[in-house]
Order: structure tokens, then sequence, then C-alpha cells
């Protein structure tokens, strides 16, 4: 897939077009895992791939014994699932597994392989089928962090917000049927590190546990605006950027009129940290910039 980027004459607005490469296969999924989830089967699970380079319409699972040298056996899996159950394995035997993505150009790259054994044991570590991430969020969104869990007895769950602290419900996390966390109406304060730990009887002490890192992402702070230099007929700006709210920097805004006049915008690229304002009157002016979430505050006007 190409990204073709036009910018439009108010510089933060930009019309993207995706133009679809047929022949261009899916990178591989992301991550992959097995885990056991009964005396004879296993639970697999894998993360979609990172560019899909067009319309996900699905995976295939591949399986096999590492013992014997028979094919894989292959699994066509529906693009909106990520996990698949293989039930009735013969108990000892090491199987292998690993997945890749299909769009409308064809199969893509294959994940690395992921090994798991059914013991036939009904006593089963608890394990967490989900993966860690990393998540950005815009400021008053909300996110859902599943926390997929097997093993017998059935596993008991809890989750760690920043700070290692126990998750309490509240109006902003409340944990659901199925273990996952949401995180609604979001603010700043609730960035940090997400954890969810399973444990059952089985587990004998050692817990299962994957983290989140949550970002909110907000409007970026007003810069500090500063008249570097005058001369008879401009002005010299130069500002500098405190907090850009979590995301990178896109560019800038400088507004400026005269005493009677309208207000004009001039839109100043992402790495500019100064401007030459030519004046013939007296200018007032004010300035703040994009970082791709919001345009934020401007400075105080001059």
């Amino acid at each position: 897939m190409h990204v073709v980027s036009i910018a439009t004459p108010d510089f933060f607005r930009k019309v993207y077009m995706f133009v679809y490469v047929f022949g261009t296969v899916p990178e591989a999924p992301a991550d992959i895992k097995v885990s056991m989830s009964g005396p004879t089967s296993l639970l697999v699970s894998w993360l979609p791939p990172r560019r899909a380079h067009g319309r996900l319409t699905g995976y295939i699972l591949y399986k096999r014994t590492v013992e014997g040298g028979r094919e894989p056996e292959k699994q066509q899996i529906p693009a909106h699932k990520t996990q698949f159950e293989a039930t009735e394995l013969r108990v000892g035997l090491v199987y292998e597994f690993w997945a890749t993505a299909l769009t409308e150009a064809g199969e893509g790259k294959r994940t690395a392989t992921a090994r798991g054994t059914a013991s036939g044991a009904t006593s089963i570590p608890a394990a967490i089928a989900s993966f860690g991430q990393r998540i950005l969020v815009r400021r008053r969104g909300s996110v859902t962090l599943p926390c997929v869990a097997v093993g017998q007895p059935q596993p008991k769950r809890k989750w760690l917000g920043p700070g290692e602290t126990a998750v309490t419900s509240n109006e902003h996390l409340s944990v659901e049927s199925n273990g996952s966390l949401v995180l609604a109406d979001v603010q700043r304060r609730q960035s940090g590190n997400y954890t969810c730990v399973v444990s059952n009887k089985a587990s004998a002490g050692s817990d299962d546990r994957i983290t989140y890192t949550v970002k909110v992402l907000v409007a970026p702070a007003a810069p500090k605006l500063q008249v570097a230099a005058t001369g008879a007929s401009f002005l010299q700006l130069t500002w500098s950027v405190s907090d850009p709210g979590g995301a990178a920097v896109r560019g800038f805004v400088l507004n400026f009129r005269t005493e009677a006049g309208e207000w004009e915008e001039r839109a100043l690229p992402r790495d500019a940290v100064t401007y030459r304002l030519e004046v013939i009157l007296l200018f007032l002016y004010k300035f703040s910039f994009s970082n791709g979430v919001e345009i934020g505050d401007p400075t105080s006007k001059y």
C-alpha cells in the first residue's frame, strides 16, 4: 500500500489517498503464543500484522507434530478472530504452530514457530493468552485491555495500575466479566502501565502476567513565544515547546493582525523555531501548534 498525502492550504488538514498495489502481501502477524487450555487441548493466539497492505480477509493457522515429519495441517480463520483452540491432541507430543495473514493480494509472511504440549493432566497452571502492548489513546477516549486466561481450576485475575497499585472500579476504570479492563473518558493522569496477573492452585505460586503501557494523548500546551529582534519593518519571533502533549509536533500556527484589521493565519513547518514577520503597522499576534491530536491553546496575545 502506498500513502499519498496532499496538504490543503490550511496546512493541518490533509487528504490521504490509500493506493493498494495488488501483489503486496501482508506482513506476518505481530506475535504468536500457545497456552495449555485443557488436558488434550491448546489455545493458540496471535496479534494482527502491523502492516496488512490492504484489507485483511483472514488468517491461516498451521499445525504439525515435531515427530513424524508430516506435512502441516492448515486451518483458515476469519479475519475478526485471533485465537484458535486445537483439541483432541495426542498427549505428550510436541506440537508446532505458526500463522499467516491473508488479503486480496494473497498469503503473507509467517510468524515464528510456537510450541506446546498437551499433558493430559486435569490440573493446568494459569496462563494468559492475550498480549501486552503499547496503547495510544486520545484524552476523553476509551480503550479495552483484554486479559484472556486459561487453566484448571479457573484462574483468578487481578489488575494492577500505575505504580503497581490494585485497580479499583470507578468512573474511569472497570473490569468486565471476561476479565478485560476498560478505561473510559481517560485523562492524562491515567497514563502508565496496567498489568493483568492470573494464578490458580496449579500455578504453585508462579503467576502469569502481561503489561499494557497506556499513553494518553492531549492537546499541546501553548508555546513560549518571544520577540528576539525588531526593526523598522519586521519582528523576529522565536518560540519553544514545553509540552507537546505526548505526540510529535506536526506544525505551528501563527495568527496576527493589525490593530484595526482582521486576524490572519500563517502555517509554519514542524521544525521551525523562528519566524520573521514583516510589519508595516503595529501587529497583534498569537501562536499555537498541533501534535496531530488537537491544536493547542494559543500563547497570550501581544
